[in-house]
């Protein structure tokens, strides 16, 4: 992963992330609020109760999955089809097999999925509590490699082309905040990250190899960004579910002012 090492962080930054964790305020009373949540389901095994369980639970109205193509992720994504009314991309033809999906309870007006399945998105309609119109929901998967689409270059673009409207996109960027790669989509279409000092990577999932080595998460590599008529009401790290990632659940209210 990048930038894993905490000892060469710069502390500036580290120190600006805490100040903007703190600043998070609490929803108001009966304020209607939007739950997000994103987690890569890679190292999932067969059964994936403790996944389906965190979904029945938080009954988040957003969920965003990566690396949900292989086929001990199908029975999920089929649930995740009957929960929620809007799917992307949809479960049939070779789209079933994308590993980045989304799901919402909002109704889909537009699709946007990528040819090669990297980004799931589309324009949605918000409901009147949370101020009517749309909004545009991205679930992405960024490589490792910059050789690879999508890359920080086409996550870039993809968040500038959302200036001036209602945006929200989340997923597994493979980047630290601090990172050179990250640290230059801040802003970018007017959106900005809400996942603040929050590691994510790696869990201590026995399945997976390469978490073995770490008794905490030292890489806060998943994130969710948002546009500005989104306020931030909390940002919190869900349980280990089996995969190498921790999920990642996030509360915005629209703004009022």
């Amino acid at each position: 992963m990048l930038a894993l090492a905490a000892a060469a962080l710069p502390g500036s930054l580290i120190i600006a992330d805490l100040v903007r964790a703190a600043s998070i305020e609490a929803a108001a009373p009966n304020e209607a609020t939007l739950k997000v949540m994103t987690v890569n389901v890679l190292g999932v095994s067969r059964n994936d109760a403790a996944i389906r369980a965190l979904v029945l639970a938080e009954r988040p109205d957003v969920v965003l999955l990566q690396e949900a193509n292989a086929v001990n992720r199908r029975r999920l994504v089929r649930l995740l089809d009957v929960l929620y009314e809007s799917a992307l991309p949809e479960a049939n033809g070779r789209e079933q097999l994308c590993p980045t999906r989304l799901f919402t309870h909002m109704p889909l007006l537009e699709r946007q999925t990528s040819p090669d399945c990297g980004l799931a998105s589309g324009t949605f309609s918000l409901t009147e509590a949370l101020g009517g119109g749309k909004i545009w929901l991205g679930g992405i998967h960024v490589a490792r490699r910059a050789s690879r689409t999508p890359d920080m270059a086409f996550v870039d673009l993809t968040m500038t082309e959302r200036a001036g409207s209602s945006a929200i996109l989340a997923g597994d960027f493979n980047a630290t905040p601090w990172s050179w790669a990250l640290r230059r989509l801040e802003g970018a279409g007017g959106l900005t990250r809400r996942t603040a000092a929050l590691p994510t990577w790696p869990t201590a999932a026995p399945s997976v190899a390469s978490a073995r080595r770490a008794a905490l998460p030292m890489a806060a590599i998943d994130h969710v960004y948002a546009s500005p008529d989104w306020v931030t009401r909390e940002v919190r790290r869900g349980p280990n579910v089996g995969s190498d990632h921790f999920p990642v659940i996030v509360t915005l209210a629209r703004r009022r002012d």
